[in-house]
């Protein structure tokens, strides 16, 4: 209900004073912790919240990344010609292509390198076309942003109707 029940008393009286009255408005000192209290919580539940998504992130980015680091050595040939994406190179160049690469070094450093060069953008180099990795994403990038942008609309053009209709 709207508003509070009157008793007989208020009824037979004639007393409307508890219609409305200022405590239904303005709540009392008594009851000021209840929000504060209710607050915080609802604080620390959004605190709770974010500290476990990005913890679920960096788990995430962690396993992804042993993943695709791992696929180099699955994949058959030199580490050194899939990852440059260089066939025929002298043995000097071998060498300082395994040392830039930091593949003369142990797995956990390799990893760390790995990190390092995909944090920093150098994802190494096309296989197609010879071409940065990141330059590659970044050309087709407005293309895709713009598919995705009419994919968006056409399902809402025809999602609401639909979702209407069902409803």
């Amino acid at each position: 209900f709207f508003f509070k029940q009157k008793t007989a008393y208020e009824i037979a009286s004639g007393d409307w004073s508890s219609d409305v009255c200022s405590s239904d408005l303005f709540p009392s000192h008594d009851t000021i912790w209840w929000y504060q209290f209710h607050q915080c919580r609802e604080d620390a539940m959004i605190l709770r919240y974010l500290a476990r998504r990005l913890f679920l992130l960096g788990f995430v980015f962690v396993a992804l990344t042993v993943f695709v680091f791992s696929l180099n050595y699955l994949f058959p040939g030199d580490l050194v010609s899939n990852l440059t994406g260089l066939r025929d190179i002298s043995p000097e160049r071998h060498q300082d292509l395994q040392q830039v690469l930091a593949l003369d070094q142990s797995l956990w450093q390799q990893y760390i390198a790995y990190n390092r060069r995909i944090l920093s953008g150098d994802w190494g180099l096309s296989f197609a076309t010879q071409q940065p990795v990141l330059y590659e994403i970044m050309r087709v990038l407005p293309a895709t942003l713009e598919l995705a942008a009419y994919a968006l609309c056409l399902s809402l053009i025809a999602g609401i109707p639909l979702g209407l209709l069902a409803a």
